[in-house]
């Protein structure tokens, strides 16, 4: 259910990003992941794609620069599905993952909660549309549960 990215699914990504996000990427935003050296793009499709995940990994430490879940689709595990399986394929020494969450989004704070993720840090005015701060978290450790 969890593949590789391609860029034939560059449509899904942007219709789950607007159905998500009130800043979306765009179609070739999501298309320009399929070339990303250093990235790893992930999608949960289970005849249709209805989940993705996308980050980048510099051989020691990852960083997570979108995960999305269908709204229709959220409450089913598929969300830590994504975000353990890119775990298992970026896994450095240290382990290390880090995304951001906007400040007021405290059912994706706690669900990075849920798995090991720690506030660190915090991005002023990091968020256009509505402007919003952004909590820098990091996942430390190799165990993802």
């Amino acid at each position: 259910m969890v593949r590789k990215f391609e860029r034939s699914d560059s449509a899904s990504v942007h219709e789950i990003e607007k159905l998500c996000f009130t800043d979306p990427w765009s179609e070739e935003s999501a298309a320009a992941e399929a070339d990303n050296a250093l990235g790893t793009a992930l999608v949960y499709d289970d005849g249709g794609v209805c989940g993705y995940v996308f980050g980048d990994f510099d051989g020691e430490d990852a960083y997570i620069s979108r995960i999305a879940v269908r709204p229709d689709r959220r409450r089913q595990g598929i969300a830590r599905i994504l975000l353990t399986e890119f775990r298992e394929r970026t896994a450095g020494e240290s382990g290390q993952i880090s995304l951001e969450v906007r400040a007021g989004n405290e059912t994706a704070a706690a669900f990075y909660r849920s798995m090991g993720f720690e506030a660190a840090a915090v991005r002023r005015r990091f968020y256009a549309s509505p402007s919003e701060d952004a909590v820098v978290m990091i996942r430390r450790g190799k165990i993802c549960q």
